[in-house]
């Protein structure tokens, strides 16, 4: 088969193309969402309040209590992607001190600015794993819930920008809560405001479940020697 100078030229052109993109950047990471945990959690809610400590507050699968959709494919190296926050549970690490009060603090998305949750997500590595940048614009609600029944604060709503950083893998976690992503982030995002450590959500035993299986191995013992003695 006899192709034309013409032919020639594209085929040409079109392997040296393919020549020069890296591996790397070939290599994409599916839409998708990425379902988080907090490791730790910190917002400055100024005085008479101060900082207060936060941890997860899980609302499932497992310990997840952050989801993040990528809203489309991500090329490692290449362009930002758009994200979006649609879900975010924490607590107060302790009951907070108010005016003498004790309150159990809950930050959770705002529900009427849930579509303004978003933000950039960019990519950098290889197709195995590397680091990651993002913006996420957050509105938020805190409330505050009475230790002992009586008055409360009016909820707190607001709006804070996180820039985030950290690392990536594309290998799963063991008991991870969605083991296909392709795409598991550990690293922290910060504002003025505030800052939020997370992880790979995984699945862990709920503590009923352990209780039960140490009430099964204790009574292993106890159902042999009745065995035992009824045969004897």
């Amino acid at each position: 088969m006899r192709f034309s100078k013409h032919n020639r030229a594209l085929i040409w052109t079109l392997a040296i193309s393919l020549a020069l993109v890296p591996a790397a950047a070939r290599a994409d990471i599916i839409q998708g969402a990425d379902y988080l945990n907090t490791t730790s959690g910190q917002f400055d809610f100024g005085s008479p309040i101060g900082t207060v400590n936060f941890v997860s507050n899980p609302i499932g699968p497992g310990t997840t209590d952050t989801i993040v959709q990528r809203q489309s494919d991500a090329v490692v190296n290449g362009p930002a992607v758009p994200i979006m926050i649609t879900a975010l549970s924490l607590e107060s690490a302790a009951p907070v001190n108010i005016g003498g009060s004790f309150f159990d603090v809950f930050v959770s998305l705002d529900p009427a600015n849930l579509a303004n949750d978003t933000g950039t997500l960019s990519v950098m590595g290889t197709s195995t794993g590397g680091t990651f940048s993002s913006t996420l614009d957050v509105f938020f609600e805190i409330q505050f819930i009475p230790l002992v029944p009586g008055p409360a604060p009016s909820p707190i709503f607001g709006e804070t920008m996180f820039t985030g950083s950290g690392t990536w893998t594309s290998q799963a976690p063991p008991e991870s809560v969605n083991p296909g992503a392709g795409f598991f982030p550990t690293g922290t995002e910060a504002s003025l405001l505030a800052s939020h450590s997370v992880q790979p959500a995984t699945f862990v035993p709920e503590p009923s479940t352990w209780i039960h299986c140490a009430w099964a191995l204790l009574a292993m013992p106890v159902h042999y020697r009745l065995r035992r003695q009824r045969k004897a």
